[in-house]
């Protein structure tokens, strides 16, 4: 199934992070980012340090934490967006491992206020 993909451009960096832009109708903006596995290492770490390592759901301290694509990543990353944020809707979230376990992936395409507002479920609470 064709998602209208036109175009892969050249490898190219976007916030000087490698990776390569594809023109894509589908898209917010018409075009996505999908990072090399370099780049992809870089995006961790951005996401990672402007959550000071908190997690985006529980906010507990996530060294360790994951990434989370909020969207659908689809077959060989057919439908990937590796840009934290395209035009206010947040596609790459910092989780910690508990939260990333029951995270809920979203259908490619769903964006609106619904699919941004509340994207993962909250692990349980640890009993005290």
């Amino acid at each position: 199934m064709s998602h209208g993909i036109t175009t892969v451009r050249p490898s190219q960096k976007w916030q000087d992070i490698p990776g390569k832009f594809l023109d894509d109708p589908t898209a917010l903006d018409g075009q996505r980012f999908i990072a090399s596995p370099y780049g992809w290492k870089k995006v961790r770490v951005r996401i990672s340090l402007q959550n000071n390592f908190l997690c985006e759901v529980c906010r507990r301290y996530a060294y360790h934490g994951e990434a989370h694509h909020v969207f659908g990543r689809g077959f060989g990353s057919g439908k990937r967006e590796d840009r934290p944020e395209v035009n206010g809707v947040r596609f790459v979230r910092w989780l910690c491992n508990r939260c990333h376990q029951v995270a809920i992936i979203k259908p490619w395409g769903s964006w609106g206020t619904s699919a941004v507002v509340g994207p993962v479920q909250p692990a349980p609470q640890d009993a005290r």
